[in-house]
């Protein structure tokens, strides 16, 4: 817990704005109706104690943007006196009554460690010293960001109820001391109080009785925490499963956070309604996510094999079988079945139901016959079952074969499947008989009649039945048909017949730079190309005009700016799989464009990063009067999204948010004064 908490609070400080490197101050704020919420976190203990003893001073400079420029309105010192913490008697007073400040007594015991530390701690302990260190101060972090109580408790929250609305305020949070400046910064817009956004990208996986919950945390959104609701209905009442709020295990994946929460099944079998809310350092929760439907099942996913039916003494046959890891959990019992031949029905020979810990039986019937064929069954929680193959038992000769090993298996075109297997080195081997199944997890068909006595098998398929696999399994007979093991489904890979289904035309747009189609990909899993297909009413043949293919197959929109005015086009769609097969089905759309009013475009776009300046300075050229500049920005590669905004009257901007050895991509748009939008410059890459 001690290791999770670190983690993911790391990652939290991370995202905060430090006025410098080494000891410094995150600032954050949050505007209210009435006021602006201050919170500051040091960057480490150091910091957290240095400020717990000298206290903080508050600075506000209000600010204006005056002919594209930000001026400086005027400057207060909102503290009389600096803000320092609470001492130790008042905290642990007030936390009897008020469990806000509960986390708060972690100052406490920062101050008992620092006064026991002393100025010279023992000869080998500064790796463990510095440990308890880290640790005291990513709790007070903790405690600051939990509750505003707890923070304002440890001196590191401030509530300004000066500010006035419609304002731009510049804060700044200093450490109380001429010696050295540690500060941090933070710009407030005061005015409507701003909402978090709803959490994305929640999405489950059932698990063994339990569900993995999953979402993303976009970076610098500000959430901390979490709360997970769970109800049996979905516009019933829903409970809230954790009890504080969820931390929870990340990994990092580019620039967003999946935080997973496990939930275990209160019942199976039953249906269960999931949300979500986030909360951020100020204790403001989000609105709740998509609530999502999960259905408490948990299936046995394979069946048992029976590895074992031999006789010690002649009289008994001993039974022994196995289970997937996967299915332990999910088995509540065995039963044995038994029958004189491989047509006869079976009868069951035990009495009670099997423990499911239990994998051996013995069949101890008193003048049973010297042949017997027995299946094992196992029972789900959910009621389901899944029997084992017929396994023979004899009285005599209880040793079966070795399981074969299948070496090869090709389907060709016609559906003629050659297998073949290696053949087995026991010198009372009678032959083999041949299975062959669709589904792994259920019972194969036997597909030989009699013992087969050959290594090489012919079968026949239908290869226009739309399946892509089928699985072949050997048994090896001796001749008082003992059965040994199936082998390990061989996999063999069908042609394929069936052609592709082709995209669908979703929507189009048109405008003065041409015409933008929009579709739904192919559903079809084989799919090797896509290709458009485009022509005038001027022509009579059908133009290719993009094809797709690898990664690009997730394209689902194009725009055409080889388009005339008043011209009607023609489009359509064609897939294509790996085995050449393309879709019979075309939709064709006809769309006319409009009259095309071509655009400027920003030009002699540039970029330049600097390190020690900790910044990527862009430049460009646009020589259309504009009323302001779209600044797109994307990172090692991904497409490039709105970034920022500057005044029509700049040719410059510096990206100082950036991380080391990071490729970013930029382009701009000029936005006109019309209201309309120039053509989107090229897209320029830089390291940083």
């Amino acid at each position: 817990m001690k290791k999770s908490i670190f983690l993911f609070l790391t990652m939290f400080l991370s995202q905060l704005i430090f006025a410098q490197q080494g000891d410094s101050l995150g600032l954050m704020t949050q505007v209210k109706t009435n006021s602006v919420l201050l919170k500051w976190i040091p960057s480490n203990y150091n910091a957290w104690m240095e400020g717990s003893r000298l206290g903080y001073v508050i600075q506000r400079t209000e600010v204006q943007q005056v002919d594209g420029k930000w001026k400086v309105v005027g400057t207060v010192t909102l503290t009389s006196e600096p803000i320092k913490p609470w001492s130790d008697e008042r905290i642990e007073k007030e936390a009897e009554t008020n469990p806000d400040l509960k986390n708060a007594k972690v100052l406490v015991a920062g101050r008992i460690f620092e006064e026991n530390l002393g100025p010279n701690p023992p000869v080998g302990s500064v790796t463990e010293i510095q440990s308890q260190k880290d640790y005291l101060h990513i709790m007070s972090v903790l405690a600051s960001l939990l509750k505003n109580k707890s923070s304002e408790a440890m001196g590191l929250f401030y509530e300004d109820k000066t500010a006035l609305a419609g304002k731009t305020y510049l804060y700044e949070v200093r450490l109380n001391t001429p010696a050295r400046e540690v500060k941090g910064i933070a710009v407030a817009v005061v005015g409507i109080p701003a909402q978090l956004p709803n959490v994305l990208g929640f999405d489950y996986k059932v698990v063994n009785k339990a569900v993995e919950l999953y979402w993303l945390q976009a970076k610098y959104s500000g959430y901390f925490a979490y709360d997970v609701y769970r109800s049996t209905s979905k516009t019933g009442v829903y409970t809230k499963v954790n009890k504080d709020p969820y931390i929870g295990e990340m990994g990092l994946k580019l620039d967003e956070k999946r935080v997973k929460y496990i939930d275990s099944f209160p019942e199976m079998n039953k249906t269960y309604y999931y949300k979500i809310k986030a909360i951020n350092g100020f204790e403001q929760t989000s609105a709740f996510s998509e609530i999502l439907m999960v259905k408490a099942v948990s299936f046995i996913q394979l069946s048992p094999t029976i590895t074992k039916a031999s006789s010690k003494d002649n009289l008994r046959i001993d039974l022994e079988w196995e289970v997937s890891a996967e299915d332990k959990g999910n088995i509540v019992s065995f039963s044995v079945w038994t029958a004189k031949t491989q047509n006869d029905v079976m009868k069951k020979l035990n009495d009670k139901p099997i423990s499911p810990t239990t994998y051996t039986y013995t069949d101890a019937r008193l003048n049973k016959p010297t042949f017997n064929y027995y299946r094992v069954c196992a029972y789900g929680v959910t009621g389901d079952s899944a029997c084992s193959i017929l396994k023979d038992g004899f009285l005599v000769d209880s040793f079966p074969p070795a399981k074969p090993i299948v070496v090869s298996g090709i389907c060709d075109t016609n559906g003629v499947v050659t297998l073949i297997w290696k053949k087995n080195k026991e010198e009372d081997m009678y032959g083999y008989r041949i299975f062959r199944t669709y589904y792994k997890h259920k019972e194969p068909n036997r597909i030989t009649d009699s013992t087969f006595k050959d290594t090489l098998y012919i079968d026949k398929v239908d290869v226009n039945s739309g399946w892509r696999k089928i699985y072949y399994g050997v048994v090896a007979i001796d001749q008082v048909f003992n059965a040994s093991i199936q082998s390990t489904y061989f996999e063999v890979l069908l042609p394929d017949k069936v052609p592709p289904i082709s995209a669908v035309f979703k929507d189009f747009k048109t405008n003065y730079s041409g015409i933008t189609l929009m579709w739904t990909s192919s559903p079809s899993e084989d799919i090797k190309y896509q290709y458009l297909y485009k022509k005038s009413e001027f022509e009579f043949q059908w133009q290719p005009f993009l094809k797709l293919g690898g990664d690009s197959l997730k394209i689902t929109s194009i725009r055409d700016t080889l388009t005339q005015t008043d011209v009607w086009y023609q489009y359509k769609l064609v897939a294509e799989d790996s085995s050449g097969l393309r879709s019979p089905e075309e939709q064709v759309i006809r769309v006319q464009q409009p009259e095309k009013d071509p655009f400027p475009q920003v030009t002699n776009i540039k970029a330049v990063a600097s390190r020690p300046n900790k910044m990527i300075k862009l430049t460009w050229d646009f020589n259309k009067q504009a009323d302001g500049f779209k600044i797109m920005r994307s990172q090692n590669g991904q497409p490039v999204e709105t970034y920022e905004f500057v005044k029509g009257s700049k040719r410059e901007f510096y990206d100082t948010w950036l991380t080391t050895n990071t490729e970013y991509s930029y382009a701009i748009i000029a936005e006109l004064p019309d209201g309309r939008e120039s053509v989107m410059s090229v897209v320029i890459k830089v390291t940083y």
